[in-house]
């Protein structure tokens, strides 16, 4: 029996060898190509071991009969589904030979929401084998210029790199909360051919497009990696040692591509001994969100030698951290490494980072960022985040392909697990941080020869001290703080940050312990280069003027406690060496006076405020200008103008005046002369007009006339600005009269003459233009253009070769406004592919008379006229123009409203609109006030 059992089995036991063998030599096949692929032939920085590549063939055997039962989704659980369709043909090029044939584009279609394919170009990304060495393949998507997808032209389907998915999309979303720049990013489901592909992270490409829907001007936006694909045999140097091996994501098409000056600067200023050019060359407050963002987000990835992106920014001539593959919250790599160090609240991991961590000032920054982030309900937003991932928790169940460190597979339900692991540890930290920024230092006080003594040890600083008396002082003449340094004291005049009340003085400045940087704790940690050591620091306070005995030092903190220090006798003093900016406080604005004749030559700068009187005249020579890093108070009166002009008749055009940066807000120019000037190129800031004006609020500009600017692209140029013009006249510009770039301004009854280009040009700008004239601009009159809002009122626009022109994202509303003579009335059109669209115009109450065709729009713009006369045949194409019911060609109803109606009621609640309502006049069609 036994025998006949062992004949029969024997006889069918092909049935179980023969699939066993199949899938070992399946299996086996796997493993060894993947093993020749990625460890014998490619190597790379993480080559993997025969075992291992048997471990991935193995799993991705078993995965692959997971996929035959994905369960169905509801429609309220889905994650936006991302379809992309690629010929076999093509798939084999990607795969031809990785990594590099992955690193070239082919033909593909996408599914774009309104449920047409569209052709686009794909290949995979990354520099490591993470990202395309296994069936999920990291993908960028580059699509046609005119069909951008989602209003991005590029973007990445990354495949998540941490075992609880979440992390990195979590440090994206915190990044513009503490207001940086980041790519935008989401979860996605990937169906290549209908086919379930997994979750993959959504990320927008970084470039000019990038720079623009984040409100920066274009300019060059550098890539620093000395790792990974760019790989270079530079041993043990970091980026910032190497400005030529950077790269451009962006570029300013104002320089040559392989232009990198600035860059150059920045490295030799981060090595260099004195401070000043370092923070000279930065925007201090965005490197203090970006380290206040690092701190909270516990992440090491920005390192000596990875992962840095700068944008410089040509206007304000300064650097500004982009925010790229954070990486935060990482539990098995990234934590681990800072809580080995003493101080794990900084964390530095470059020579940058050394540097900052070593300012009083930057410290300050810092914290106020963090502060501001918890109070904000920062922590509470994270929170709602990782809440709100029941989508992304539905897909997870059905993507078998979640691979960890190349070799690990995790089921769907120990990914889960460790989401909610992920989420306690998260919370955890966001509490550690808070708390650490809120604990108190300790402190203590004493007097020695008449001075308040100070002492100080812990991370967070002291924000302010209280003096009390035992009897009211009498005013403080004079305050100064001292502390030594390098085996020197120091002195810091502080009168300025002084108050006495009553019995008590309170010094409004903060006190910082000393940051020693010490090699790092952990030797396993080589990307954490230096331990920012807290150590004690001392401070000696004297208050000239305030006698008799002090009985109390109080201490106020950040989060708004005041605590009674201890008094302690015979303390020691500790040194501030190798700290900068030491008690943070900004020096008031040196004051300067000008009247007469004043002459300028060469580039003059002006390190606080400039008042110039009445009647006096500034006389540039050739080339010549004024750059004023402070306010300007330039107030001529009726018939005594301040004029800014040419040494002599005749001469080559002057340079410009700048107004530079926020020390300048609140700049004042009344009954103003400008002729003959042009601009500057000052280093690496470009300053494009006669008047320059960057980074300035609260501007007026009143009764002032600007003429005849020479060569440079405009007369007047704000960049970044919040502006008021009044009564103002702009004739003769080069090119542009006045020209403003995301900016915000009010132009009031001022008259714009014979622009060699626009009267007006507008750029990403939020602007009210009310009772004014264009008159004889050789191209526009108002030009709205990339993503620009205009509310024109009670204005003539005449004689020009287009009247006004709105394009590529942006809106002009025209309210009582006459449009007569110009050789196009209105014109809307799409012609920068970047934002995706065209323009748009909106008509009310207006006359729009004398040219024919009088208005045109492409097929991606819109042009709606309400209640309004035209004398000429709209023309264009009728699709895209709108002509309501009350707007007609009857010469009875050219100064007569159709209706009382104001408004739709949708575009009152316009912000851009709404604090005008009460100037409209409903009943009357064109100009209420001239002809």
């Amino acid at each position: 029996m036994i025998k006949k059992l062992a004949k029969k089995c024997w006889k069918w036991s092909w049935a179980l060898t023969l699939p066993v063998a199949a899938v070992f030599l399946i299996w086996a096949f796997g493993s060894w190509r993947f093993y020749h692929d990625f460890t014998l032939r490619y190597g790379g920085a993480t080559p993997i071991g025969l075992v291992s590549s048997g471990l991935v063939s193995s799993g991705y055997l078993v995965s692959g009969l997971k996929d035959f039962a994905l369960p169905d989704l509801r429609e309220g659980e889905r994650l936006e589904a991302v379809h992309l369709y690629v010929k076999e043909s093509e798939i084999k090029k990607l795969d031809a030979r990785l990594p590099r044939s992955g690193r070239e584009y082919v033909e593909a279609s996408l599914l774009y929401p309104g449920g047409k394919a569209q052709s686009v170009e794909m290949r995979y990304r990354g520099d490591f084998q993470y990202h395309w060495s296994g069936k999920k393949k990291s993908i960028r998507i580059k699509t046609r210029k005119g069909r951008l997808y989602n209003g991005v032209r590029q973007f990445n389907l990354i495949v998540p790199k941490t075992k609880d998915l979440f992390s990195n999309h979590l440090s994206y979303a915190l990044a513009p909360r503490m207001g940086l720049m980041a790519p935008e990013t989401k979860f996605v489901d990937l169906y290549v051919n209908g086919k379930y592909s997994g979750v993959y992270l959504f990320v927008e490409q970084l470039g000019e497009q990038f720079l623009r829907r984040n409100y920066r001007m274009p300019g060059d936006l550098y890539v620093g990696e000395l790792v990974g694909r760019d790989l270079v045999p530079i041993v043990g140097r970091e980026v910032f040692q190497t400005p030529g091996f950077w790269t451009k994501a962006a570029v300013n098409n104002h320089n040559p591509p392989e232009w990198n000056e600035p860059l150059k600067a920045l490295t030799k200023a981060v090595y260099s001994e004195d401070p000043e050019r370092l923070l000279g060359l930065i925007d201090m407050d965005a490197w203090a969100r970006f380290a206040a963002f690092i701190t909270i987000s516990r992440t090491t990835h920005f390192n000596a030698t990875h992962n840095w992106r700068l944008y410089f920014d040509p206007a304000k001539g300064r650097f500004e951290p982009v925010v790229w593959d954070p990486l935060g919250w990482s539990y098995d790599s990234f934590v681990p490494l800072i809580e080995k160090q003493s101080n794990t609240m900084d964390v530095i991991t470059s020579f940058v980072f050394e540097r900052l961590h070593e300012d009083h000032g930057f410290l300050a920054a810092k914290h106020a960022a963090v502060e501001e982030f918890f109070s904000s309900g920062g922590a509470e937003y994270l929170r709602s985040l990782m809440d709100g991932t029941g989508p992304l928790k539905a897909s997870i169940k059905r993507d078998h392909n979640i691979v960890v460190n190349m070799i690990r597979f995790y089921s769907p339900s120990k990914v889960l697990k460790e989401m909610e692991e992920f989420r306690r540890l998260t919370i955890e930290s966001l509490d550690e941080v808070k708390e650490a920024y809120a604990a108190p230092p300790s402190a203590y006080w004493d007097i020695e020869n008449g001075k308040v003594m100070i002492n100080i040890d812990g991370f967070a600083p002291i924000n302010f001290l209280e003096v009390e008396f035992a009897a009211a002082p009498r005013a403080v003449s004079r305050a100064t703080v001292e502390f030594t340094k390098d085996g020197a004291i120091n002195s810091k005049d502080i009168t300025r940050r002084v108050f006495a009340k009553g019995k008590t003085v309170r010094v409004d400045a903060p006190f910082f312990a000393r940051r020693n940087m010490t090699f790092p704790w952990a030797t396993d940690a080589p990307v954490i280069i230096k331990d920012a050591a807290i150590e004690p620091a001392s401070y000696a306070l004297s208050l000239a003027g305030a006698k008799g005995p002090v009985v109390r030092v109080r201490a106020g903190y950040a989060d708004g406690r005041i605590a009674e220090l201890e008094r302690a006798a015979d303390m020691e003093s500790f040194p501030l060496d190798g700290n900068y900016s030491i008690v943070p406080v900004k020096e008031p604005a040196k004051a300067y006076a000008w009247s007469g004749d004043v002459a300028i030559n060469g580039v003059m700068r002006i390190d606080g405020d400039l008042s110039i009187a009445a009647g006096t005249r500034v006389n540039f020579a050739p080339g010549s200008s004024l750059v004023v890093n402070g306010r300007l108070f330039a107030n001529g009166e009726a018939g005594r103008p301040v004029v800014f002009g040419p040494a002599q008749k005749g001469q080559r055009p002057w340079g410009a005046v700048a107004l530079n940066g926020k020390d300048a807000n609140g700049s004042t120019l009344k009954h103003c002369v400008f002729t003959g000037g042009s601009g500057l190129k000052d280093r690496f800031v470009e300053y494009s007009a006669m008047l320059s004006i960057h980074d300035v609020k609260g501007v007026v500009i009143e009764d002032c006339a600007f003429s005849d600017n020479k060569t440079a692209d405009d007369m007047v140029h704000a960049v970044y600005s919040e502006l008021t013009i009044r009564r103002s006249l702009f004739s003769g510009a080069h090119l542009d009269g006045l020209d403003l770039d995301y900016a915000e301004a009010r132009i009031i009854d001022s008259r714009f003459d014979k622009s060699g280009n626009d009267g007006l040009d507008l750029m990403s700008s939020q602007v009210a233009v009310l009772g004014s004239e264009m008159n004889g601009s050789g191209d526009k009159g108002i030009s709205v253009g990339e993503g620009a809002q205009v509310f024109i009122w009670n204005t003539l626009i005449r004689n020009c070769e287009i009247g006004v022109q709105a394009k590529d994202g942006s809106d002009a509303f025209l309210y009582n406004a006459e449009l007569s003579g110009n050789k196009k009335t209105i014109d809307a059109y799409k012609k920068n592919w970047q934002y995706g669209d065209g323009g748009h115009v909106f008509v009310f109450k207006s006359r729009l008379k004398g040219a024919d065709p009088a208005l045109t729009a492409d097929k991606d713009s819109s042009l709606a006229i309400y209640d309004s006369f035209l004398d000429a045949n709209p023309g264009g194409k009728r699709k895209s123009i709108f002509l309501h019911e009350t707007a007609d060609i009857d010469i009875s109803f050219e100064r007569r409203a159709r209706s009382n109606e104001a408004f739709k009621a949708s575009f009152e609640r316009l912000p851009l609109i709404e604090p005008y309502l009460d100037l409209i006049n409903p009943s009357v069609r064109g100009r209420t006030t001239g002809e």
